[in-house]
């Protein structure tokens, strides 16, 4: 979990040492989690995000089935959707914007490998347009909100 949903690189580092506590004594609480990971992980003092942010993101991922309601939402847009009507994604972090960016692909016009064709379809037809290929906040954007530095948005035309 802390793998796959995470991006951990120090993921079974990390689940080895919750392992250990747990067979000591149960984790109680996330203050206690979040402990944990910092012995687990090798990491600089001076860093802005904590080491157990990935780990409780993935927890989070996992226990609320975030990947798969995003693709079921995204799937509904498809007849939700008037022609005209823009489909428009923030997506916070890689495994999000992959599920989005595959999805826009996937039920998107292709363009022409040559620049002087026109836009072609797919033998079927084609339901999105691409508006914006992953639009990332400006520097000023990140010092109003810092939250935003790991932001993406892309956004879809409905055909």
């Amino acid at each position: 979990i802390i793998f796959q949903y995470g991006e951990e690189r120090e993921s079974r580092k990390i689940a080895r040492r919750i392992c250990r506590a747990r067979e000591k004594s149960s984790i109680e609480t996330t203050l206690q989690l979040a402990e944990i990971v910092e012995q687990a992980k090798s990491f600089k003092r001076n860093r802005k995000i904590h080491p157990a942010t990935k780990t409780f993101q993935a927890i989070r991922i996992f226990v609320n089935e975030e990947l798969k309601e995003l693709k079921e939402v995204l799937a509904a847009t498809i007849n939700l959707l008037n022609k005209g009507g823009r489909l428009v994604v923030v997506s916070f972090h890689g495994l999000e914007d992959k599920i989005v960016k595959s999805f826009i692909k996937e039920h998107a016009v292709k363009a022409a490998n040559n620049r002087y064709m026109p836009e072609i379809k797919t033998t079927e037809q084609a339901e999105f347009k691409l508006v914006t290929n992953g639009l990332k906040p400006t520097i000023s954007e990140i010092s109003d909100n810092p939250r935003a530095r790991s932001a993406i948005m892309r956004v879809a035309e409905k055909l």
